[in-house]
């Protein structure tokens, strides 16, 4: 895709149709391609191709149904669209926009990295490897979570806490499932309860719609995370002695949801906040730069 760029192209390899809107002799430009490449057959190439041409009989098609419009409104099951086959073949020639080769690439780029590729149909393997990938960060996420009260000068922080095997004789219910992080600040007379979630970015009205009804009503993430507020803060004496600390004071409970981007409830009330990987930084930061500070921020 890089080579088809404008930065790229060559003067005398390409004519202009329209403002930035081009063609290109189809054997000219695999030649260029594979000067370019030289380990890559010009087979590779004539398939790579193949992959960015989009075919115009299909572009109303989704998920193999025919649509009487265009499905704009479908992101995941429909491929064949100018955006991801920017390529249009007439004849011997291919026709094209260099900054929409630009875009596709920036696509591509930029969303695998966040669990978001440009569609999904006939993306079996890669969604398996992205799936492995986010639950692999998802623990990465806790531990760096953890890095920051720790780099606050805080010594008793407990990542991934599994209650139940805390006490071999189960006076802890099993159904609770973890905490992501606990951080006890003896000096302030905080308990810290961060939940933390990573989250995939959606791109449509639909998607989003989607993530909601999967996240609070079908999951009911927010509903486990209350019940562990709510034991935990019913309890918490108890847990501090199994984890041995014997100062028992009374603390003050925060809890938040953390998640990996931007991220509200629009489907019902829920009872803690939901912020950002960089909110929860900046709240702990900007509470612990203040020595005297006392109690919870709010």
């Amino acid at each position: 895709m890089r080579c088809l760029q404008w930065h790229f192209l060559e003067e005398g390899t390409f004519a202009y149709i329209a403002a930035n809107v081009v063609t290109v002799k189809k054997n000219e430009i695999i030649d260029f391609v594979s000067n370019v490449y030289p380990d890559m057959s010009k087979e590779i190439i004539d398939k790579v191709f193949d992959y960015l041409t989009i075919v115009p009989l299909k572009l109303k098609t989704c998920d193999g149904t025919i649509h009487e419009i265009l499905p704009i409104w479908e992101r995941e099951k429909r491929d064949n669209r100018f955006d991801q086959k920017p390529l249009l073949s007439a004849g011997q020639d291919y026709i094209y926009s260099p900054v929409i080769i630009h875009v596709l690439l920036q696509s591509w780029w930029n969303g695998i990295p966040d669990f978001y590729p440009p569609y999904e149909i006939g993306l079996r393997n890669t969604l398996e490897v992205l799936e492995e990938w986010k639950e692999r960060y998802e623990k990465l996420m806790v531990l760096d979570l953890a890095e920051i009260f720790r780099n606050l000068g805080l010594k008793r922080v407990f990542p991934n806490l599994k209650l139940h095997r805390l006490d071999k004789y189960g006076n802890y219910p099993d159904y609770l499932g973890d905490y992501d992080l606990l951080v006890i600040d003896d000096a302030s007379g905080v308990i810290w309860n961060i939940e933390s979630k990573v989250l995939k970015k959606v791109g449509s009205i639909f998607e989003e719609r989607m993530q909601q009804k999967g996240f609070f009503e079908v999951h009911e993430f927010d509903e486990k995370f209350q019940r562990r507020i709510d034991y935990l803060e019913s309890n918490y004496k108890d847990i501090l002695k199994s984890l041995n600390i014997a100062d028992l004071q009374d603390y003050a409970i925060k809890s938040y949801m953390v998640t990996n981007k931007i991220f509200t409830c629009r489907v019902k009330h829920i009872g803690f906040p939901i912020v950002s990987f960089n909110e929860i930084r900046k709240l702990a930061e900007d509470y612990y730069s203040n020595s005297t500070a006392k109690g919870v921020p709010d």
